[in-house]
């Protein structure tokens, strides 16, 4: 006998590939859905956060554009560069620095010599024309511009500083800026709820994420939209939002270039890996592990629902076949035994009766006594014409 060729069998497996089939695809597509509203929504996170870094820089760079253009313009200063004499700008450099709390304070004369240098690598009498935004500032230009350090980027802003107004003399630059390390990075990540790095030349010089890891940050440097990434058996979710530089005349931001502070021709866009930038990250395992945790619920709860569903499906099977077994166990009592009075007893009725096997074993008792009664009338008749031939 074959797995199918019983109708219980048949009937119990149909119901029960039903039920798992219809339960598994809502697991399925139930998970789907909130797995990828997920994504979408780290995604949307990682975008915003972008957005939040990116203002807050940008809040810094104006902020210190309008300090460094005033104080560019202060008569004092003016005259201490006019000397071109290191130790009578020195103080007030270092005056002018601690009053807008600036990272980075350089002043250098109409050659680019160095006359005072602050939170920078320089030293007074070094020609530093080679700088980025010396040469652009000393032909009566502002410009904005990045610097590597050790311990991370400088976002720089030179303004020339000149006597006159039609045809203004230069006597020289004053470059100011704030530095993007480590602390910075700290801010960012309580403000963004991410973790953040620094990049510049194709290096990580500053993050919030251990040293160690730097490297295979870089690997991200250059790519576009959100990445993923593995850290410390942790999986990231990753965005790199390059630092552009605001464009004069209130116009759009310009593109950084390949060249650490020097503009790409207009109408270009460049997001190379050497571009500075700012990567940041969100943990992937971490957010989904809330999901994880709902998911195996979930399972568990598909699992106990598929044994519920196979366990009924049984039970209505029985349900079903136990009366027509009945129902055939006597048909083949009557055939071997040739006796019609018997009747078919169904069990009694419970919480569930099957109304179609009740029909046909009533059917059939009805059906028997017919056939009985049919047999007493022949049987009846048959006597009474041996009666009337035995009286003639």
């Amino acid at each position: 006998m074959g797995l199918l060729s019983s109708l219980t069998n048949r009937i119990f497996l149909a119901t029960a590939t039903l039920a798992m089939l219809a339960i598994g695809f809502a697991v399925y597509f139930v998970t789907g859905r909130v797995i990828d509203e997920a994504e979408a929504e780290l995604a949307r996170g990682l975008v915003e956060a972008g957005k939040l870094v990116e203002q807050h820089r940008t809040t810094l760079v104006d902020t210190f554009t309008v300090e460094a253009q005033l104080i560019a313009d202060l008569p004092r200063l003016k005259a201490a560069v006019d000397t071109r004499d290191p130790p009578t700008v020195e103080p007030i450099a270092s005056e002018n620095q601690a009053l807008i709390g600036a990272d980075l304070f350089v002043v250098t004369d109409r050659s680019g010599r160095v006359l005072a240098a602050l939170g920078a690598e320089l030293q007074p009498g070094v020609v530093v024309v080679d700088r980025p935004g010396i040469k652009p500032a000393l032909s009566g230009q502002k410009f904005n511009s990045f610097w590597p350090t050790s311990r991370g980027v400088l976002q720089v802003v030179t303004v020339p500083i000149a006597i006159g107004l039609g045809s203004p003399e230069i006597l020289g630059t004053l470059s100011v800026g704030f530095l993007m390390d480590d602390q910075l990075a700290a801010q960012f990540k309580s403000l963004t709820d991410s973790e953040v790095a620094f990049a510049i030349g194709g290096e990580i010089r500053a993050a919030t994420v251990p040293s160690a890891d730097h490297s295979a940050l870089a690997s991200l440097l250059g790519s576009e939209g959100v990445t993923r990434i593995t850290l410390n058996g942790d999986e990231y979710s990753a965005l790199v939002q390059p630092l552009l530089p605001p464009a004069e005349n209130g116009g759009a931001a310009a593109p950084a270039a390949l060249e650490i502070g020097v503009r790409p021709p207009a109408g270009t866009v460049s997001v190379g890996p050497h571009v500075p930038a700012a990567v940041i990250l969100r943990s992937r395992t971490e957010r989904l592990r809330v999901l994880n945790e709902l998911f195996a619920g979930l399972g568990g709860a598909a699992l106990l629902a598929v044994i519920l569903a196979i366990g009924l499906s049984y039970g209505v099977a029985r349900t079903v076949t136990r009366p027509l077994a009945t129902i055939t166990a006597a048909m083949r009592e009557m055939a071997s035994t040739g006796d019609l009075t018997r009747k078919i007893s169904l069990p009694g009725r419970g919480h569930w009766e099957d109304e179609d096997t009740s029909l046909l074993a009533t059917t059939f008792n009805t059906l028997t006594d017919s056939i009985a009664r049919f047999q007493r009338e022949a049987a009846q008749r048959e006597r009474l014409s041996s009666l009337g031939r035995l009286s003639t």
